[in-house]
Parts: structure tokens; sequence; C-alpha cells
């Protein structure tokens, strides 16, 4: 994750998580953007790291 942000450090970086994953990606700055949803019966939440500064 660190090599993946360091690569575009001046953009906003938009996943999908694992909902389980959600603080793990929060420990980089993800935010959640939108509402938790199914995907394969697997439960994923939107998340957005805002632009570096």
């Amino acid at each position: 994750m660190t090599t993946a942000l360091h690569v575009c450090p001046r953009r906003d970086v938009v996943l999908n998580a694992q909902a389980p994953l959600q603080g793990w990606h929060a420990s980089f700055r993800f935010e959640v953007s939108g509402l938790e949803f199914l995907d394969d019966g697997v439960r994923h939440v939107p998340m957005r790291r805002p632009l570096s500064p």
C-alpha cells in the first residue's frame, strides 16, 4: 500500500475495501465515502484517500 500511495501522491485514491479490512485502510488515511454493499457475497465499503498535502 505504501508503494502504491507513493506513486500517486497528488491524487485522490479510491477503492472498495472489504468491510472487515476497513480499519486497516483507515490507517492509511482512507475514509468511508459511501454505503456498504455486497460483491459476490462479501461486504465491501467504498473508501477514498484525499489528495496528499
